[in-house]
Formats: structure tokens, sequence, C-alpha cells
């Protein structure tokens, strides 16, 4: 009788997988631009401000976001206005998670029979000194079974992902401390399973860094390598509150 058997990784080569390969995150990044050049925005004033009603720039949650924020403006250029200046520029910030996402993975497994072995008897001839035949023997043998390929099967895999979303948008403010017109615009988001935002803004800001104040030919795709250089530089300097 033959029967059905899955090909399953071992314990040990799944952990080589998992260990022998760096983490990686996909980042999109899309932005907008009116600045004539990086020079435009050099030694400007910003003030940090919440675009999203329900959060308020005395929540904690909207105070953890900023101290992630600051960090790439001083590096593209800005500088965070003096308490009770009048900033240059207000920046808004929303900062949020999508609603829950579905998204499906097909992957396929190869399939292999096994075919058990048998026993059987074989009829060994014994002859005389003359070479005739005067009687049979008769011997048992075993033959081994055989594991044959069968194909694939295919399975589809559902899960839930989530978005993690910072937008920034930079508006000029005039005489009355009121933002006018918008001058720059970015927007980077991060697709995975956690729901954990906190986690997700190094690589947020990291991707984003390069293009504040600039404008990208449509969305682009950045690749992060978790605990990269960039990425430790990053913390590092968040750490030490510049």
């Amino acid at each position: 009788m033959k029967s059905l058997r899955f090909l399953i990784p071992s314990a040990l080569s799944i952990l080589f997988v998992f260990t022998g390969c760096a983490t990686r995150y996909q980042v999109r990044l899309d932005a907008l631009s009116e600045l004539d050049g990086p020079h435009a925005i050099q030694g400007q004033t910003y003030r940090l401000v919440s675009d999203i009603a329900e959060v308020k720039e005395s929540d904690l949650f909207f105070k953890e976001v900023v101290r992630h924020v600051h960090p790439i403006l001083r590096q593209a250029g800005y500088r965070p206005v003096e308490e009770g200046g009048q900033p240059d520029l207000h920046i808004g910030i929303k900062a949020y998670v999508s609603d829950p996402m579905t998204e499906s993975r097909q992957y396929s497994e190869p399939i292999y029979y096994d075919s058990p072995g048998y026993y059987g008897v074989v009829q060994v001839p014994i002859r005389d000194e003359s070479g005739k035949v005067v009687r049979f023997a008769y011997t048992r043998y075993y033959s081994r079974g055989y594991t044959r390929f069968g194909g694939y099967l295919n399975h589809n895999v559902q899960y839930t992902v989530y978005d993690k979303v910072l937008e920034l948008s930079a508006r000029s403010v005039d005489g009355t401390r009121e933002s006018v017109g918008e001058l720059w615009s970015l927007k980077v988001t991060m697709r995975d399973r956690s729901t954990d935002y906190r986690s997700a803004l190094p690589y947020l800001l990291v991707a984003a860094e390069p293009s504040i104040g600039r404008r990208t030919d449509g969305e682009e795709v950045i690749t992060l390598v978790k605990d990269s250089p960039e990425i430790q530089a990053y913390k590092s300097q968040l750490g030490h509150g510049r």
C-alpha cells in the first residue's frame, strides 16, 4: 500500500534559514515639493503640529513621534523654533496605524509517495553431478520499498497586516502665525503583521530623511535591513538627543 508524504524541512534547516538571512523591511515613500533644491530649507525654523484632530500635541504618543522627527529635520537643515518665537514653517504630522487588511501568500509543497517493501519466494534448482535438476529449494527474500516524487500541492495562506503611516506637511507661516501655502509633503508607509507603531518609527524616518523638502518621481520602495549601519546611526543619534 502506498502512503502520501510531504517533505517537511528539519528544525535545524529552518533555524539556518532564519538565522542566516537578515530581516528586511520595505518602506513605501512618496514626496512632493515646490522648493528649488535643498538649499531652500537651510536655516529655516519650524514648529511641529498635529494634523489629526483626535491627536493632541500634549499626548504622549505625539510627543514620542516628535522625538523621532526632530533629528531628521535637523539633518535636513531645519531648526526648531525657540519657545515663544514665530517659526518660518508649521510642519504637520499624521502618524497612525491602518485598519487591519488581509493579504494572501501562495506556496507549493512537494509530495512523495512511499511504496512499502514486500517478501517473496524464489525457486532455486538443485542439480546432481551430471547437471540434471533433481529437486528445487525455495528461498524467501525481501524487496525494499521506494519513494517516488508525486508533484506539488499548492497552498494559499491568508494573514492580517497593518500599515504604519507617517505623513509630514510643511506649510509656510504668515505674520498672523497662521499656516498659508504648503511647501512640501511626504508620506512613508511600512506594512507588516505588527501593530507596534513605535518599532516602525526608525525605519520610517531613515527612509524619509533623504526626501525631506524634495520631490520623488512617484512612489518609491526602499528596503532597509534590521540593525544596518543606517538604522544603528539613527538610533545612536536619537539616543543622544540630537
